[in-house]
C-alpha cells in the first residue's frame, strides 16, 4: 500500500532494537498552546516515530529526538522565552522546528541567526521570511504566500483586469504578503486604487473602498482573529453580484454559522458573501499523482494518526498539516544524513558557528524527494517550491477550478471561473459617454420658422421702403421703422445659429455669433422703438410749443449708441473672460449587468463669470425697457395714429418684458437634460417678442395698403382730418390752442424721411 511513497524508501521494517542502537541527535521544536495550531506536539511525535520506526532503509545512523517547548497561543515574547529554555540548555539542538505562526518566526529567526541554528517551518506562510538578509538560517516546508502572489497576477492578466483594492488585516505574517503583493503590482503596471487595513473588523476599510468603487478586490486575511463574519459584512454592504469579484489569501476554508448573534442576519447571508471566491489552498495536493496525500498510503497513515490521537478535536486537525510536518521532519533527517558523512555531531552545547551547522543548512536547501505532500524542493530562499491548488467557492462548496504550478509558474486551468454576471466584472466602469444635441426635428422646424419670419420681415421692410412717401407711412419714420425690422431679424439669425450650433456645428464661434446677434438685434429693434417714443414725448410734452425738429439721423443715435455699447462690453468678456464650449454632465447611469456608466452631457457655452456678464446685459436692456415704458405711458394722450407709436410700443415692450422674463427664468431654471425644452422654449421666446414688434409697427400700415390701397391712403384727409389734429393738438396742451401753435402738414413736427 506504501508502493511509492518517499521515494520508495519504505522496502523493508527493521527491528525497534536495531534502532535503539543509534545515536540521537538532538532537535527542539516549537509550539504553542490555546491556538488553532495546538496541535503540533501531536504532529510532530507522530512524525519522528514514523521516522525512528519506519524510515531504517535510508540507512539513516541516527535516532532524532525532540524537545518540545510550546508557548501560550501566538504571543511572540512567549515563544522567545521557550526558546531560550530550549536552545540555550543542553543537550545542543541540531536544527529548530517551528513555531507555529509566522509573526513568532519572524522573531525567532532573526534570533535565531546569531547562534547559527537551522530553522525549519512547517506552518508560516509571510513572504517577509524569505528574506535572506535577515533570515538567513530560516527554511520552511509550508508554502509561502508569496508563491501564490504569481497565481494571483496570472488571475488578473487572464481577465484582463489592471485596477484593483488591495484589503489586508495588520496582523504581522499576513501584512508582510500584502506588502509584497504591493510590490508585485506595482512591478506588472497593476494599478491599486485603494488599501485598507484592519485588526479585527474591516468594516470602516470595507466601506471606504466601496465609496472609491473598488470592483476587484484582493484581501489578504487572518481569517481567526476576525471578530465578525467577513462574507457577511460583504453581503451588508452590497458588494457582491455581478459588479465585484474577490480573490483571498488566507480565506477559512470551512464556512460554519456564525455562532455570535448579530454577526449574520441569516445563513443565507453568509453564502451570499462567499459565492464565487477564489483561494489558493496551501495544502501541497499533487493532483492525479499516486504519491502525495491523494495516496491510499497517505489516507491509511491519516487514520492512523487519528486512532493514536483520539483525545485530539477532528475539526482541528488535517491530512495537510500531518503532511507538511511530516515532511519537515524528512526535510530534517535526509539533510542530516548527508552532513554526518562529512561531518560529527555532539550533544555538547554549541552555540557558536560550526562547519557542521553551515553544511546543515546547505543539506537542507538542496533536498529535493517525493514526500507526504509531493514533491518537496526548496528554491534559493528557502522557500518550498510546491503546486497548490484554485479553488472557487460555488454554493457554499469549494471546487477546484486550476493547478498553479509553481515550479513553471503556470496555472493550468481545468475550468473557467463562475461570474454573477454576463461575463467577467470591470475592474472600472466603461463610460460610455453620450453626447446629446438638440433633435434634428426641433433644429428644422425652428429653421423654418426664422425663415419664414425672416421673409415676412423683410417683405413689410420693403413695402414700407416702397410707399415712404405715403404721408401716413412718412409720418412714422419708415427708417426708423427699418432698424426695427433689422433688429428683429439680427433675433431672428440667433435663433438660427442656436439651431445649427446646437444640432450640426457646435463651435466656440456659434456661442459668439448667438450671444451678439441676439444682443445687437435687441438694441437695434427696441433702441428704435424708444426712440421713435422719445420723439413724440418730446413734440408733445413741450409747454412753449416752439417748433421742434428731430431727423431720423438723431433717432437713430439711439440704436447706434446701444449697439456701441454691446461691442464695448463683448469686447472686454472676450479678453477678460472668453467663453468657450463644456460639456455638462447631466445624467449618469449605472448598469451593473453590463458593467458600464452611461454619462450623458450635452455642450454649453461657458465662462468663469458668466452669470455676472448675463446680469449685466440683462440688467441694462431691462433699464432700457424701463425708460421705453415711461415714454409711451407720457404720451399716451396723443391720438394721432400716424404719428404715435406709443400703444404699439408700449404693448411690444410688454410683451417683451414678459417674454424676456421666462426666457431669463428659464435658461437659469431648467436643467441641462432638457436640452430640446430649453431649445424650444427660449427660443420660441425670442420669436415671439420679435414677430409680435414687426406686426404691431409695420402690419396696421401693410393691412390699410392690401385693403384700400396706395392710392386712398394718399388722401391725407381719408386719415387725418384737420378737425382730428386740432383736437389732439390741444389735449396734447392741456386744451389750449396757443398762437405759436405748429402744424403736423407735410411733417413739419417731424423728423421727414
Amino acid at each position: 500500500m506504501a508502493a511509492g511513497f518517499v521515494v520508495g524508501i519504505m522496502v523493508s521494517v527493521w527491528l525497534l532494537s536495531t534502532a535503539a542502537e543509534r545515536p540521537v541527535v538532538h532537535t527542539l521544536v516549537l509550539c504553542s498552546e490555546n491556538s488553532t495550531r495546538s496541535a503540533d506536539p501531536e504532529y510532530y511525535k507522530f512524525a519522528l516515530d514514523y521516522l525512528n520506526n519506519n524510515l531504517t532503509e535510508l540507512n539513516f545512523s541516527f535516532k532524532l529526538k525532540a524537545e518540545y517547548k510550546c508557548g501560550l497561543g501566538a504571543l511572540q515574547g512567549s515563544a522567545v522565552r521557550k526558546f531560550a529554555d530550549g536552545y540555550l540548555t543542553p543537550p545542543n539542538k541540531a536544527l529548530m522546528f517551528g513555531p507555529a505562526f509566522s509573526n513568532q518566526a519572524v522573531v525567532l529567526a532573526n534570533v535565531a541567526q546569531y547562534y547559527f541554528l537551522p530553522e525549519i517551518s512547517a506552518s508560516t506562510p509571510s513572504p517577509a521570511l524569505s528574506n535572506k538578509d535577515k533570515y538567513f538560517y530560516f527554511s520552511r516546508v509550508s508554502m509561502s504566500h508569496s508563491l501564490f502572489l504569481d497565481g494571483v497576477v496570472q488571475i488578473l492578466k487572464r481577465y484582463n483586469w489592471s485596477i484593483v483594492g488591495l484589503l489586508t488585516s495588520d496582523y504581522d505574517g499576513v501584512y508582510a504578503t500584502s506588502v509584497h503583493l504591493e510590490k508585485m503590482l506595482s512591478l506588472y503596471n497593476i494599478t491599486l486604487a485603494a488599501r485598507g487595513v484592519y485588526s479585527t473588523d474591516p468594516s470602516a476599510a470595507l466601506r471606504r473602498m466601496k465609496d472609491r468603487d473598488v470592483r476587484i478586490f484582493l484581501v489578504v486575511r487572518a481569517a481567526r482573529v476576525e471578530t465578525v463574519k467577513f462574507e457577511c459584512l460583504i453581503e451588508q454592504f452590497g458588494m457582491v453580484g455581478p459588479k465585484y469579484f474577490w480573490i483571498q489569501l488566507g480565506m477559512t476554508q470551512t464556512f460554519d454559522p456564525p455562532k455570535e448573534p448579530g454577526q449574520c442576519d441569516s445563513p443565507d447571508q453568509l453564502k451570499a458573501g462567499a459565492e464565487n471566491s477564489v483561494y489558493f489552498k496551501a495544502d501541497l495536493v499533487v493532483i492525479g499523482n499516486e504519491t502525495g496525500m491523494g495516496s491510499a498510503a497517505s489516507r491509511e497513515l491519516y487514520r492512523d494518526f487519528l486512532q493514536s490521537n483520539s483525545h485530539l478535536d477532528t475539526d482541528t486537525v488535517s491530512i495537510s498539516d500531518l503532511g507538511v510536518r511530516i515532511d519537515a521532519v524528512l526535510t530534517a533527517a535526509l539533510a542530516l544524513n548527508r552532513t554526518l558523512r562529512k561531518y560529527a555531531y555532539s550533544t555538547e552545547l554549541d552555540l557558536d558557528e560550526s562547519p557542521f551547522k553551515d553544511q546543515l543548512l546547505s543539506e537542507i536547501r538542496a533536498v529535493d524527494f517525493e514526500g507526504f505532500t509531493g514533491r518537496v524542493k526548496l528554491d534559493g530562499n528557502g522557500d518550498r517550491l510546491a503546486n497548490a491548488v484554485v479553488y472557487q467557492i460555488r454554493n457554499f462548496e469549494p471546487v477546484a477550478v486550476a493547478f498553479f504550478n509553481t515550479y513553471d509558474n503556470i496555472i493550468d486551468w481545468s475550468e473557467e471561473l463562475q461570474f454573477s454576471g454576463e461575463g467577467p466584472p470591470e475592474d472600472k466602469p466603461k463610460v460610455v459617454k453620450n453626447q446629446q444635441v438638440v433633435s434634428r426635428t426641433n433644429a428644422i422646424v425652428m429653421l423654418c420658422l426664422c425663415s419664414i419670419c425672416v421673409a415676412i420681415t423683410l417683405s413689410f421692410m420693403v413695402a414700407n421702403f416702397h410707399y415712404r412717401h405715403i404721408r401716413m407711412i412718412k409720418m412714422s419714420s419708415p427708417n426708423i421703422n427699418n432698424l426695427i425690422g433689422i433688429g428683429c431679424i439680427l433675433s431672428y439669425a440667433s435663433c438660427t445659429v442656436s439651431a445649427v450650433g446646437s444640432s450640426w456645428l457646435q463651435d466656440t464661434a456659434a456661442c459668439w455669433l448667438q450671444s451678439v446677434s441676439l444682443c445687437f438685434g435687441y438694441s437695434i429693434a427696441y433702441g428704435a422703438m424708444l426712440a421713435k417714443t422719445w420723439r413724440v414725448h418730446v413734440i408733445f410734452a413741450t409747454r412753449n410749443m416752439r417748433r421742434v425738429s428731430i431727423k431720423d439721423h438723431q433717432l437713430a443715435a439711439v440704436p447706434l449708441a446701444l449697439v456701441v455699447l454691446d461691442v464695448i462690453l463683448f469686447t472686454v468678456w472676450a479678453l477678460v473672460d472668453p467663453m468657450e464650449l463644456i460639456n455638462v454632465k447631466y445624467a449618469v447611469v449605472e448598469s451593473i449587468q453590463k458593467g458600464s456608466v452611461e454619462v450623458n452631457m450635452a455642450q454649453t457655452c461657458h465662462s468663469n463669470f458668466l452669470t455676472i456678464w448675463l446680469v449685466t446685459f440683462v440688467g441694462y436692456k431691462g433699464f432700457l425697457l424701463a425708460f421705453g415704458i415711461f415714454f409711451a405711458w407720457e404720451t399716451r394722450a396723443v391720438h394721432i395714429e400716424s404719428l404715435n407709436d406709443s400703444k404699439k410700443i408700449g404693448i411690444c415692450v410688454y410683451n417683451t418684458m414678459v417674454m424676456g422674463a421666462l426666457g431669463v427664468v428659464m435658461a437659469f431654471v431648467l436643467p441641462a437634460s432638457e436640452l430640446n425644452l430649453r431649445f424650444l422654449l427660449i427660443n420660441g421666446c425670442i420669436i415671439v417678442c420679435c414677430t409680435t414688434a414687426v406686426v404691431i409697427v409695420f402690419g396696421s400700415k401693410i393691412l390699410l395698403l392690401v385693403q384700400h390701397g396706395p392710392s386712398k391712403i394718399e388722401d391725407s384727409s381719408n386719415w387725418l382730418p384737420e378737425n382730428q389734429s386740432s383736437s389732439a393738438m390741444q389735449t396734447a396742451t392741456g386744451g389750449q390752442r396757443p398762437s405759436g401753435q405748429q402744424s403736423t402738414e407735410g411733417g413739419r413736427a417731424t423728423s421727414s424721411a
